[in-house]
């Protein structure tokens, strides 16, 4: 028995846009491309606040006079001032322990978290703090316990730390997909006349063979973001054929395919 696939393009959110986008419409009727062009940009992702921050008890208030900051921790976060330009910021116990890049938390090798966000403990909270050479040391109470065995500290660095109260812009990512592909793909803005028209519906044992076939599937995922499979055998062998024909497949705790 075969059946149709459905092979769709999903746009991933950026929390933070690194870049800025220009469009200059060709056509004003619906559904027709949009040329982009793609201009480097640098973008601040801080958090700061300039209202007074709430009042709450301060278990140890740090100078960082060369800095140009004072680090205080609360229960529950971090608060940072920022003495040169005014403003603060609170970073959160959770978001700290996650952020944590040190020999225990992250594999030497590939730069991967040992740990899943999940294995930190809802009760987290700020244990100590202290400036250093390289940052702000945390240590945390009700830390994760295989890897808070023989002491644990993470380093906040000072380049984060600038990153958050606005003192440094983020560089800007290469983003192959928009730098090499979209130019030549184009991407088009469809509606239902247009998706009905342009859809194309591909057979599966021609896609696999290569050749046009293929070449016109990946077209239409960058231009379109979706093009229809037909005659797709109905086991899970066809799907990982047919993504492993595009793209590596990364193999999580969810299996290879789910």
């Amino acid at each position: 028995m075969f059946s149709h696939r459905v092979l769709r393009r999903v746009a991933g959110s950026l929390s933070v846009p690194r870049r800025s986008l220009q469009r200059r419409p060709l056509a004003s009727a619906h559904g027709q491309n949009y040329t982009f062009k793609i201009i480097p940009a640098l973008r601040s992702i801080s958090t700061k606040s300039f209202d007074t921050p709430p009042a709450f008890e301060a278990r140890t208030v740090l100078d960082g006079a060369d800095k140009g900051v004072t680090v205080t921790s609360g229960d529950r976060f971090v608060q940072i001032e920022d003495r040169k330009n005014g403003g603060w910021t609170r970073l959160d116990s959770v978001v700290l322990r996650d952020s944590c890049t040190c020999l225990k938390c992250t594999d030497p090798a590939s730069g991967q978290k040992n740990f899943a966000t999940t294995d930190i403990p809802a009760d987290i909270s700020i244990e100590d703090i202290r400036l250093d050479e390289a940052g702000v040391g945390i240590s945390f109470r009700n830390d994760i316990p295989r890897l808070a065995e023989g002491g644990h500290e993470m380093v906040l660095p000072w380049k984060s730390i600038e990153t958050v109260l606005g003192q440094r812009d983020v560089e800007r990512l290469p983003y192959p997909r928009q730098d090499a592909v979209y130019p030549k793909t184009g991407r088009t803005f469809w509606d239902t006349q247009t998706i009905e028209s342009r859809i194309r519906k591909i057979d599966y044992a021609e896609f696999i063979k290569g050749g046009d076939a293929f070449w016109h599937t990946l077209l239409d995922l960058a231009s379109l973001g979706l093009v229809f499979l037909k005659n797709v055998p109905h086991n899970e062998g066809a799907i990982v054929d047919i993504t492993t024909k595009i793209a590596n497949i990364k193999e999580t705790f969810l299996r290879t395919d789910f």
